[in-house]
C-alpha cells in the first residue's frame, strides 16, 4: 500500500531541495578534535557546506558534512542523515535544525544568544533552579549533581535511571548537564550550585582534580551506569533518617495497687493478650481512652524476677507513669525502636 501510495503520488510527497533547508537532531556529542558534532536528519531542503543554521537559539555555519560511513559530502538533501561539524554549541536531540539566509535575523538571533550568555553568567540561581514548585516549604531534602557524559543518549539513560531513584522527603536534583570532561569551570559551577560532579564515560582533567581537592569538591567518574546509581543511591540513604518503629506486645488489666511512690507504682494484674517483656514502654487506657504513659520497670511471676510473662499469666509490676494507675485500668505494652530504612 505505501509503495501504491508513492507511485501515485510522488511528485506531492517529494521533499523540495530548493527550499531552506530543516531537519531534525537524532545524535550530538562532543568530539576531541572536532568539537560539538551533530547528526541531523534532512527532512526538505539541501543543507551544503558554509550554510548558515539555527539550532535551538544557537547559530552556527557549516564547515564540512559526512555521511554514514564518515564520508566527506558536500550537501545532504531529504531524508538523508548527515554528521555536521563547524557548531558553537552542542545541540539537543529532537531540536530541530533550520537553514537561515536572512542576515537581519542572523544577527537577531546572535544578539538573543548573547544576551542570554550574559544571563547565565549574572543571574546563575535563576538559571539552574529546576522545580517550578516550592519545595523549600515541604523540606525535602536532595542530592544535587551536576552531570557531565560522552553523548546525549547517556545522559537521557542516567536521567530516565535517576528519576525512579525516590524515598518519602529525599529526592535526586540533576543541576546541570552537559556533553565533555570534567574542566576547571564545572568545579566552579559545583561549588555555586553546592553540588557533586558525576561523569559517565568522561574524565576530569588534572587542573580539575587539582582544584576539587582543594575546594572539597566531591568528583566521581563511572564508565558503568549500574555504578553510578549506586553511588547515588548510597548519597540518598545516607539522607534517610531512621524510622521509630512500634511493635506491640500485649494487654494487661489491673486488678491490685500494691505501693504508690512520687514517681512509680507495684501494681498487679493478669494479662489479656500478648506477652509483656522487660523494658517495654506502657500506654494507659480508662474508659477505652489513653491517659497516660509510662515505662516497666521490673517484672515478677510467683514472686520472683522474671523476663516475660504470657496471656492468661498473673504478675506483679513496678511501673515509672505520668499518671496514677488505677484498678480497672488496660495496660498496653510495646517497643519502640530506629530502623534505618534503605532504598
Amino acid at each position: 500500500m505505501l509503495l501504491l501510495v508513492y507511485e501515485m503520488e510522488k511528485e506531492n510527497i517529494q521533499g523540495n531541495p530548493h527550499r531552506c533547508a530543516v531537519g531534525t537532531i537524532i545524535e550530538s556529542h562532543i568530539d576531541k578534535g572536532m568539537g560539538p558534532v551533530a547528526t541531523c536528519l534532512v527532512q526538505t531542503g539541501m543543507l551544503d557546506i558554509g550554510d548558515i543554521i539555527k539550532i535551538g537559539d544557537t547559530v552556527s555555519k557549516i564547515r564540512a558534512l559526512k555521511n554514514w560511513q564518515g564520508q566527506d559530502i558536500k550537501q545532504a538533501g531529504p531524508s538523508t542523515p548527515a554528521q555536521i561539524l563547524g557548531l558553537k554549541a552542542v545541540a539537543q536531540v529532537g531540536e530541530i535544525l533550520c537553514e537561515v539566509k536572512d542576515k537581519k535575523e542572523i544577527r537577531s538571533f546572535n544578539k538573543l544568544s548573547c544576551q542570554k550568555d550574559y544571563k547565565m553568567i549574572h543571574d546563575k540561581k535563576n538559571i539552574y533552579h529546576i522545580s517550578g514548585n516550592d519545595d523549600n516549604k515541604k523540606q525535602i531534602k536532595k542530592v544535587s549533581l551536576m552531570l557531565k557524559a560522552d553523548v546525549f543518549g547517556s545522559i537521557e539513560a542516567i536521567l530516565e535511571s535517576l528519576a525512579k531513584i525516590k524515598y518519602r522527603d529525599v529526592s535526586v536534583d540533576v543541576v546541570k548537564k552537559s556533553l565533555g570532561n570534567i574542566n576547571e569551570g564545572d568545579v566552579e559551577q559545583a561549588i555555586d550550585l553546592n553540588a557533586m560532579l558525576v561523569g559517565f564515560n568522561v574524565k576530569a582533567t588534572p587542573q580539575a582534580q587539582a582544584q576539587a581537592m582543594a575546594k572539597k569538591i566531591d568528583i566521581q567518574t563511572f564508565n558503568i551506569i549500574y555504578n553510578l546509581l549506586d553511588f547515588v543511591k548510597t548519597k540518598v540513604n545516607e539522607l534517610i533518617l531512621p524510622e521509630l518503629v512500634t511493635t506491640k506486645l500485649g494487654a494487661l488489666k489491673v486488678s491490685h495497687i500494691f505501693k504508690t511512690g512520687e514517681n512509680d507504682q507495684i501494681i498487679g494484674g493478669k494479662v489479656l493478650q500478648g506477652k509483656i517483656v522487660n523494658d517495654c514502654k506502657i500506654n494507659v487506657l480508662r474508659k477505652d481512652k489513653v491517659v497516660g504513659t509510662g515505662n516497666l520497670t521490673e517484672l515478677q511471676c510467683s514472686k520472683e524476677k522474671v523476663s516475660e510473662v504470657v496471656e492468661g499469666q498473673e504478675c506483679g509490676l513496678q511501673i515509672s507513669s505520668f499518671i496514677g494507675v488505677e484498678p480497672g485500668d488496660i495496660l498496653e505494652f510495646f517497643k519502640q525502636e530506629n530502623i534505618q530504612q534503605t532504598i
